[in-house]
């Protein structure tokens, strides 16, 4: 009907503790919304391989993720908004 579709963004910095993003994902499984979701977790210093054991999402939500040197919490803040 012409309105313009709302997205959301949330920029999470982590150096990859597990429980810390599977507590991250469930909290996230438990929101309810029809708007779509971006999910940009900056991973500084960590293995991408952790991903594959972390809770699945709501379809509405998508999951970046994006490999971080390691440079502090706010450089990684700083390139999930440039993406």
């Amino acid at each position: 009907s012409g309105g313009l579709l709302m997205k959301i963004s949330i920029i999470i910095p982590s150096l990859g503790n597990k429980d810390y993003l599977n507590r991250l994902f469930l909290s996230l499984q438990n929101q309810s919304t029809s708007l779509t979701v971006e999910v940009l977790i900056c991973l500084t210093g960590a293995n991408l391989h952790l991903k594959e054991s972390l809770p699945t999402l709501p379809k509405n939500f998508s999951v970046v993720w994006i490999p971080s040197p390691v440079r502090g919490i706010s450089q990684a803040r700083n390139l999930g908004l440039q993406q």
